[in-house]
């Protein structure tokens, strides 16, 4: 069974309309996907680059607090979100570093893979990356929802 917010549950939750979007695109003349490699992946890699510079920053602050002396660690702590946080913020940052990987590798290689058979599933390729890494940003921001809910 997936726990509520899994990785695994995540990584489904975007594999599945990438392969819609994939599948749609191969057996239509339909033209779903429509964009320069090169453009989105340098938008990906700016946009999510600096989300995983931001995550980062929020753990290491996390970790220079005394959790016994501050009342509000102690409120999370007390409320079971003090794991979630480094568990689910770690989990965002192995998501948002692998995705940046894939993106700089397609920005690299874009002119030859604009030009060659494998331009629709690169294209799905990115934006499933694009989805894995949104969704793992949005669970990080419903975890501050809660967080705040507590304080």
């Amino acid at each position: 069974m997936l726990k509520k917010y899994s990785l695994k549950r995540d990584f489904i939750y975007s594999l599945i309309p990438s392969i819609i979007i994939y599948l749609i695109y191969i057996s239509s003349s339909v033209i779903i996907l429509n964009f320069s490699i090169k453009d989105i992946t340098g938008i990906s890699i700016g946009l999510f680059g600096s989300l995983l510079g931001f995550i980062i920053t929020a753990i290491t602050v996390l970790l220079m607090f005394n959790y016994d002396k501050n009342e509000i660690l102690k409120k999370i702590k007390d409320a079971g979100l003090f794991n979630q946080i480094f568990e689910r913020y770690v989990s965002s940052v192995i998501v948002l570093f692998i995705s940046l990987i894939v993106f700089i590798f397609f920005n690299i290689f874009s002119a030859i893979i604009e030009q060659s058979v494998f331009k629709i599933f690169s294209e799905s390729i990115i934006i499933f990356f694009i989805i894995f890494s949104m969704i793992r940003i949005y669970r990080n921001i419903r975890l501050l929802k809660d967080i705040l809910d507590v304080i």
